[in-house]
């Protein structure tokens, strides 16, 4: 039935995809694979709502999962929920054995979402250190800094997000 319903994704048959893994879902009922390709069936749609829906039904019953886990972070961003995706990540991060930068900058950006620049800017200040190449997080940390009103810091994410991407506008 999955390799089925994969292989008309793969042949862009989504909706024929997603009747024939809904037709089978009473079937399956405990499936996280199911509801997981489900969501991902509704993230291809352009349907991150339904998709953070179907990807926490997925998490639930199937909670040892960390690799659904991190995919739910990232769809609970694209779905602007930016709490949920706070409280995942952190639960994902106190789960690992070392801390994840990639994880660290979308709790960066969920408290930004958030309103919580003041938090926002202290993750910022730490990717900064550890990924100072990272232009996206010299420009966030700068903007940031801007709504804040911390203008010295404005002057020195601007500097170094020029000299590290230079074509970036």
């Amino acid at each position: 039935l999955m390799a089925t319903a994969e292989a008309l994704i793969e042949i862009d048959e989504l909706q024929q995809s997603r009747e024939l893994i809904q037709g089978n879902l009473a079937r399956f009922e405990h499936s996280s694979a199911m509801r997981h390709l489900l969501g991902q069936i509704s993230l291809l749609e352009g349907d991150a709502i339904t998709a953070a829906r179907l990807y926490q039904e997925a998490r639930l019953l199937d909670p040892e999962n960390m690799a659904l886990m991190e995919e739910l972070t990232w769809v609970q961003y694209d779905a602007g929920l930016y709490v949920e995706c706070l409280d995942t990540v952190q639960a994902l991060q106190h789960t690992l054995e070392e801390e994840r930068f990639d994880l660290m900058h979308l709790e960066a950006r969920s408290l930004t979402m958030m309103g919580r620049s003041v938090d926002a800017r202290n993750f910022y200040l730490r990717l900064t250190q550890e990924m100072p190449s990272n232009p996206s997080v010299w420009i966030e940390l700068g903007t940031i800094a801007w709504k804040l009103g911390d203008y010295n810091r404005v002057a020195e994410s601007s500097v170094r997000a020029i000299s590290i991407a230079p074509d970036r506008f």
